[in-house]
C-alpha cells in the first residue's frame, strides 16, 4: 500500500447520518401535507430529483435543495410553498454525525492529514463540520469545484488543492454512485463503508469496513 497522503471523506451520508436527517424533515412535510404518502416512496423520488439536478449546470446546494423538495412535492400533487425549501436548506447544517465519526476521525488525524469532499456550499458545511466537532486540514466543496460529484472536476480540484497525487490518497465513502466508482477511475484508492447503502456490483473498492474504526487498520499497514 503506497504511503497515505490524505485520507478523505464524503461528508453526507459517511460521517452525517444525512438518511436520518432527511427522513425527519420529510416527515414533517408529509404529516402536513400528505400523510398518505409512504416516505420511503417520497424519499426515493427525492433522490432521483436530485441526482439529475446535480449533473447540470453548477448551482448552489441551497438551491438544489429548494428545486428538489418542489420537484418532489410536485410530483406527488403537494402544495410547495418557498418556506418548504427554506427550511430544508437550514435543517441540513443540523444533521448529526454517526457515534464512531468523532472518536475515530480523532485517531485517524494523528497518522494522516484529514479532508471532506463534499457536494454543498461552504456555508453549510461550515456549520456541519462544527457538529463533527473535528480539525480537518482541508475542506474541498461543489462550491469551490463548481461541480458535484460523481463529476471528476470536484476530484481533481481535490487532488489540486491536498497536492498529492491520488494513489497516495485514500478516499472514504458509503456511496458508489456519487464518490466510490469515480474517485478509483481518477486513481484514488478507495474505502467503501458499510452504512445503510448496497454494494454496487461494478464497484470495487481497495477496502471495506463497516465503520470508520476500521479505517486505522488500513491506515497503519
Amino acid at each position: 500500500m503506497a504511503s497515505i497522503a490524505a485520507v478523505t471523506f464524503d461528508c453526507y451520508g459517511t460521517l452525517i447520518d444525512w438518511e436520518t436527517g432527511i427522513r425527519e424533515y420529510f416527515k414533517t412535510i408529509l404529516r402536513e401535507k400528505g400523510p398518505k404518502i409512504e416516505i420511503e416512496d417520497f424519499q426515493a423520488k427525492w433522490s432521483e430529483i436530485e441526482f439529475a439536478l446535480i449533473q447540470g449546470g453548477y448551482q448552489p446546494y441551497k438551491t438544489i435543495l429548494r428545486k428538489s423538495l418542489e420537484k418532489t412535492m410536485k410530483h406527488f400533487g403537494l402544495r410547495y410553498a418557498e418556506e418548504d425549501g427554506e427550511l430544508f436548506a437550514e435543517s441540513m447544517p443540523t444533521w448529526k454525525p454517526f457515534p464512531d465519526v468523532k472518536p475515530a476521525l480523532m485517531e485517524i488525524r494523528k497518522r494522516s492529514n484529514i479532508a471532506i469532499i463534499s457536494n454543498t456550499d461552504n456555508d453549510i458545511i461550515q456549520k456541519t463540520v462544527r457538529n463533527i466537532d473535528v480539525r480537518f486540514d482541508h475542506i474541498i466543496t461543489a462550491q469551490d469545484a463548481r461541480a458535484y460529484k460523481p463529476n471528476p472536476k470536484i476530484f481533481r480540484h481535490a487532488i489540486k488543492t491536498i497536492a498529492a497525487p491520488p494513489h497516495r490518497i485514500l478516499h472514504t465513502s458509503f456511496s458508489f454512485r456519487y464518490d466510490l466508482n469515480q474517485a478509483r477511475q481518477l486513481g484514488f484508492q478507495t474505502v467503501w463503508v458499510k452504512r445503510k447503502s448496497e454494494r454496487d456490483e461494478r464497484g470495487k473498492p481497495d477496502f471495506e469496513v463497516v465503520d470508520l474504526r476500521g479505517l486505522l487498520n488500513i491506515i497503519s499497514e
